[in-house]
């Protein structure tokens, strides 16, 4: 997850993610800097799920 507002908490992150989810325990969020944190998920069919999430906030991409 990146390229969102440096005021953005884990809380708004997460509520991207429950909201195109619909998932709560599914994936563990990292925080790298103030634009940019990890969403670990544990499985690839949830993780492929969230890279097709269109957000106008927050941007996706995989990290390998």
């Amino acid at each position: 997850m990146y390229d969102f507002p440096k005021e953005f908490k884990t809380d708004d992150l997460e509520c991207c993610l429950h909201s195109n989810l619909k998932l709560i325990h599914y994936y563990e969020l990292k925080w790298v800097d103030d634009t940019h944190a990890l969403a670990i998920f544990t499985d690839v069919r949830t993780a492929n799920l969230a890279l097709g999430i269109n957000d106008s906030f927050i941007k996706f991409r995989p990290f390998w």
